[in-house]
């Protein structure tokens, strides 16, 4: 997994995000290109799911409409509501 170096200590992704997901946040990661490094995407989300990846940007403008619609479930949920006003 790749180091962000910070100062002169190296801190490793997951680290870093670690206080987030513990305080609640909820995480996105998108890769986008064909080398993008899946293991360090995953390092900044809580589940598998919350990685998005595409080839390409025009891949990505046609998944938006998915993404979007999980991202208002996610909202719904934790907001309690029962129709989520962005879809």
């Amino acid at each position: 997994m790749q180091q962000l170096l910070c100062n002169v200590f190296q801190i490793s992704l997951k680290q870093e995000v670690r206080p987030l997901l513990e305080s609640g946040v909820k995480t996105l990661s998108i890769g986008i290109g064909t080398e993008v490094d899946k293991k360090e995407l995953r390092a900044m989300v809580e589940y598998d799911q919350d990685v998005i990846t595409a080839e390409n940007f025009d891949q990505l403008i046609r998944n938006i409409k998915s993404i979007t619609r999980q991202t208002c479930e996610v909202i719904s949920k934790i907001l309690s509501v029962e129709t989520c006003c962005c879809v």
